[in-house]
């Protein structure tokens, strides 16, 4: 800044009024004869910008003669003022008796005091971004201080940029990053912290590879290190896939990303059946990376995962700030486990020879709709720039890059540990040294240092705090009560908005208020709710700021309760959506006090009679969303289910929507109970999966005991989502049976298998429960038990669809793709079903015993419950198309606006080539025995 001076005057009416000198240069901030009426005047002329503003933020105080009047004209505007020369500032505030400068009015009064003053000052002007906002500059500024005018306007504009990108990330995948870490709980008890392998690590150098351009000259390297063990070498992105397909084993692979094709990162690994590599996970990483992965496990928590910290026994001790790339989540990583020396190679943050990743990386074009090659785009040049490289000359980057090496170089501001920058022609990282990668190892690699087993996991699993859980599930009812009391007191406002005339409904509003509070400092609020809430709790607070401004109680009612309502609404629909996550992975699934076991609704071990439906819990209710929780549903009366169970005790959990008492009867060995349950929740509101128990019986005899439920309600909304048993037990279906030899038409028998993604695995297990059971719903990497149902003589189908992303060519390589079949007991063959070889054949097993169900006495209406059709999904059949011999029959339930089907019941029909592995395909084996 130029050499500045101020002076204080008095004006002609008595009041001061400001001189500033700048170079010599004299000018008056206000004029000398009439300071008040020029800002009357200055505020007047701005009128219509003003009544389209929320919050006004004026840039330029003088002694703020202007912003008087404008608090005086606009008392319904939030107003806020900001000074870049602190002088001036120190003047306004200490002639503030004599101008009644009305600072106490102000939202904000901000102030360049210090040197990097301007970035401290925007975060607090954070909430803007949520208002109806415009910045209104003293003209006398615009003379006095252009180039500080034009920073600070630069600065703003980068700085909502970055807040709304923010905002948008947040909004993008703060549900995802919730939910990811309640679903990666169980592979967290399962496995260590990668801190617990700290002592590996110390004081030995490690590799970072990323999938830059650059890697593809040090893929010689690269192996050369591994081949003799001088350094850790850690994947990261896609480098994963360029390493496994040259050969280069990495020492471990580190992953955060929490969407769910994050998992297509690892596909080498999946495919080679590769299972010594080990996987360094963020909390929040996609769950279906976790599903998938049969490597060790090593965790390490990120400030955007609120919950597992709190929920483990024995906290960790390092958490790592989340980044927008991953090379800078493992930096901070590594400086954390102390090692010698960082070493980045394939870390561009740039283009090279027009490629944007190494070769080997397929890219989706956006403009093409479809994979392209490892070149730069179209839209990467959108924002292209040149910055200086390594060896200090010009490369072109752009805007995403230039973020994320700003990102890396702060973070290495606060890096202990040295780092070393190997990419040829990458763009220059502050922070770091460059050195090639082959001076490195001859400098500075000079021994073997890794331990190639370190990953080996010989310690106990990590334990969660049971008292935290145990209140998390309490809450879980409490959090309604005090949503169901803030809504009576929010409605009891709205019915008494129009009569407000006094400052009666305060009371009540604060009453509102301190609820809402308590409802949002409850556990359950801090640990899943309120960072997935972190955006609108902003926006909220910014709208009411402007709300408080209405000068009638009826207008800043009516406005509070418009914007309390908009975020009860959120909140209301976050609940139900998450929320029972939480409560079907954790509380139910877990098991985690080892006392009980879970059986869900879906498994196949209970028998239905009357109309059931199955209900899922979904996230945006699209076509391919993912399911994470299912239920049976009736509304009809007389409905029932059955089971068998051995053990001493159980619980019926359910969801009552029913808007009278609940009525059913329990029989129990012909024993029978009525119940009624009279707690219920709005399926509207709360949705259908808020766990309830609403039957339970102990000290059985440690039996078999015959089970069945009974509907007497008349009008009945129940969802059934499972039962809990003691874990020492087991249920069966009521017409399940243990032996191969007791097998006839409509009676099952349980199996289990297990398979690797795009491998064929293993059937084991014939009667026995060996783990839990499958979802019903196919997945890639199997691990669970299902039921083989007797349709014919000597024929057996199973009940779901077991395994998907499984091409009909690797059945037929596993034999099962054939009539003979493949063998897994004396007993039994595993073949598939036949599916007709052209539309409108009827003679074959998918029409006779699943689409048009005829099995010998048995009473099955809904086929499709029975069978588990589920629609999208489809699988393999033994036979091909007569049309075309190379084409492979799929069948299953109807796909809407696709393909071809025929049948009431929608049933799909078509030919596919028998390479081909999708995620809606997968297969159903039948069997012989």
């Amino acid at each position: 800044m130029s050499k500045t001076q101020v002076e204080v005057l008095d004006s002609k009416i008595g009041v001061p009024a400001l001189q500033v000198e700048i170079d010599g240069k004299k000018l008056m901030l206000h004029s000398k004869y009439n300071p008040i009426q020029e800002a009357g005047r200055f505020i007047d002329s701005l009128k219509e910008r003003i009544d389209e503003a929320e919050h006004v933020l004026f840039y330029g105080v003088g002694l703020g003669y202007h912003i008087r009047y404008f608090c005086q004209q606009f008392p319904e505007k939030l107003v806020s003022a900001y000074e870049p020369v602190a002088e001036i500032a120190n003047l306004c505030l200490k002639l503030q008796s004599k101008t009644t400068f009305p600072k106490e009015k102000l939202a904000y009064f901000l102030v360049e005091d210090k040197k990097d003053s301007l970035l401290e000052n925007l975060q607090q002007l954070r909430e803007l971004v949520h208002q109806k906002f415009t910045i209104i500059t003293l003209p006398v500024y615009e003379r006095l201080f252009p180039k500080q005018i034009e920073y600070f306007n630069q600065s703003f504009k980068q700085f909502l940029i970055m807040t709304g990108n923010d905002i948008a990330t947040v909004m993008e995948f703060s549900k995802r990053w919730t939910i990811n870490t309640i679903k990666n709980l169980q592979y967290v008890v399962e496995s260590q912290s990668i801190f617990e392998k700290k002592v590996f690590f110390k004081g030995k150098p490690v590799i970072i590879v990323s999938a830059g351009p650059s890697l593809n000259d040090e893929l010689a390297n690269l192996k050369y290190i591994k081949e003799n063990g001088l350094a850790y070498i850690i994947a990261v992105g896609s480098a994963t896939k360029v390493l496994i397909n040259n050969n280069i084993y990495p020492d471990a692979v580190c992953t955060y990303d929490p969407q769910q094709h994050n998992c297509k990162l690892f596909e080498e690994i999946y495919s080679n059946g590769i299972k010594n590599i080990p996987m360094i996970y963020a909390t929040t990483v996609g769950h279906e990376t976790l599903d998938q992965y049969f490597g060790p496990l090593f965790s390490f928590i990120t400030t955007q995962d609120n919950l597992t910290q709190h929920l483990l026994e024995k906290q960790q001790k390092s958490v790592i700030y989340d980044a927008p790339s991953i090379a800078v989540i493992t930096l901070q990583l590594l400086n954390a486990l102390e090692v010698s020396k960082i070493i980045l190679v394939g870390q561009n943050f740039a283009f090279k020879q027009d490629k944007f990743y190494a070769d080997g990386i397929d890219r989706f074009d956006k403009e093409k709709q479809g994979y392209s090659d490892n070149t730069v785009q179209h839209q990467d040049k959108a924002t292209i720039i040149e910055v200086e490289d390594v060896h200090n000359r010009k490369v072109s980057t752009n805007a995403h890059f230039q973020q994320m090496k700003a990102d890396m170089e702060i973070v290495l501001q606060f890096t202990k540990v040295p780092t070393i920058n190997t990419t040829q022609g990458g763009a220059k990282i502050k922070g770091t040294n460059f050195k090639s990668l082959r001076a490195v190892i001859e400098e500075e690699l000079d021994q073997k240092v890794v331990y190639e087993q370190w990953y080996q996991n010989d310690a106990k699993k990590q334990k969660l705090n049971g008292k935290v859980l145990k209140q998390l599930e309490k809450e879980c009812s409490i959090y309604m009560n005090l949503f169901g009391e803030i809504e009576r007191i929010l409605k009891q406002l709205d019915e008494n908005s129009n009569v407000i005339s006094s400052e009666q409904p305060i009371d009540i509003l604060q009453r509102f208020e301190k609820l809402l509070i308590e409802m949002q400092t409850t556990l359950l609020s801090k640990l899943i709710l309120n960072p997935i809430l972190k955006m609108d709790n902003e926006k909220l607070i910014a709208k009411l700021r402007v709300g408080n401004k209405k000068k009638s109680i009826g207008e800043r009612i009516k406005t509070l309760l418009k914007h309390y309502q908009i975020y009860l609404d959120t909140i209301l629909t976050t609940y139900k959506k998450v929320i029972p996550i939480l409560q079907t992975n954790v509380f139910l699934k877990m098991n985690l006090d080892q006392k009980l076991k879970f059986y869900e609704s879906t498994c196949g071990a209970f028998h239905y009679e009357g109309n059931w439906k199955k209900k899922w819990l979904t996230l945006f209710e699209k076509e391919n969303d993912e399911f994470y929780a299912v239920g049976i549903e009736t509304k009809e009366r007389a409905a029932s289910f059955e089971f068998k169970l051995r053990g001493t005790s159980f619980q019926i959990i359910a969801s009552n929507h029913s808007k009278s008492p609940l009525k059913i009867k329990v029989t129990i060995d012909n024993n029978e109970k009525v119940v009624l349950v009279y707690e219920r929740y709005d399926e509207e509101r709360f949705g259908s999966f808020q766990n309830q128990i609403i039957f339970a019986a102990s000290e059985l005899t440690n039996n078999v005991h015959e089970v069945k439920v009974e509907v007497l309600s008349e009008d009945i909304n129940l969802n059934f989502i499972g039962i809990n048993l003691d874990a020492s037990g087991r249920v069966y279906h009521i017409h399940e049976v243990d032996r191969v030899e007791d097998l006839n038409i409509g009676k099952r028998i349980r199996c289990h298998y297990e398979a690797e993604k795009f491998q064929v695995g293993k059937f084991r297990g014939v009667g026995k429960e060996t783990g839990h059971f499958l979802s019903i719903v196919p997945i890639a990497y199997p691990k669970g038990d299902f039921y083989f149902i007797c349709v014919d003589d000597n024929k057996l189908i199973a009940d779901r669809n077991i395994q998907n992303e499984i091409s009909w060519i690797s059945l037929k390589h596993a034999e099962i793709a054939t009539s003979t079949g493949l063998f897994i007991s004396n007993k039994i063959s595993i073949t598939l079903p036949t599916g007709g070889r052209f539309l409108g054949d009827i003679k074959n097993d998918w029409y006779q015993y699943i689409e048009n169900y005829s099995m010998k006495n048995t009473n099955i209406k809904n086929e499709e419950e029975y069978w588990n059709c589920i629609p999208g999904k489809t699988s393999w059949c033994l036979d091909n198309s007569i049309d075309d011999n190379n084409l492979v029959v799929i069948r299953g339930s109807y796909i809407t606006g696709k393909g071809e089907w025929r049948g009431e019941n929608g049933h799909y029909w078509k030919g596919s080539l028998a390479t081909n592995f999708s995620i809606s395909n997968g297969f159903r084996p039948a069997a012989k025995f």
